[in-house]
């Protein structure tokens, strides 16, 4: 993905777009982490349900909430940003359940992590192995992180 090492905010939507390829989706990550803040708002916004809800996301837009949700882990939120994602904790996705529940965990106040950690819990008996060694993973940083303060 060339557009990315442009740097350049045009890039920003064609790039968002290629998270729901699989075929593009990891040039397109690499080429929004080389973007970086300038990408951060599409990232947000690219993580939330659409806002006409259905009865069944299609899988290319779950994948490209997933990656753009994983994106926004892996560089970080402000505490100011993190209402806007809140209700993603309650999605029925898993995965991304998850992720919103570890930008709780690294931004959001005391009581909401509380509210992370049971929503963890409560994915942990339906959820398969791999998806359970992350929640788990999880769970044991937010523990040590406590133990740490």
């Amino acid at each position: 993905m060339a557009l990315g090492g442009f740097r350049r905010a045009e890039a920003i939507p064609h790039l968002i777009n290629a998270l729901a390829e699989d075929e593009s989706r990891a040039e397109a990550e690499a080429a929004l982490r080389e973007v970086g803040a300038l990408a951060h708002d599409s990232l947000i916004v690219a993580a939330l349900p659409d806002p006409t809800p259905t009865d069944r996301e299609s899988e290319s837009r779950l994948r490209q909430r997933r990656s753009a949700l994983t994106l926004l882990v892996q560089s970080g939120i402000r505490p100011r940003e993190w209402p806007a994602l809140r209700n993603i904790m309650d999605d029925r996705d898993p995965r991304l359940a998850l992720l919103a529940c570890r930008l709780c965990l690294t931004c959001a106040p005391k009581s909401e992590r509380r509210e992370a950690i049971a929503r963890l819990r409560s994915l942990l008996p339906g959820a398969d192995i791999p998806l359970r060694l992350d929640i788990e993973q999880s769970l044991m940083q937010d523990m040590q992180q406590e133990n740490e303060n």
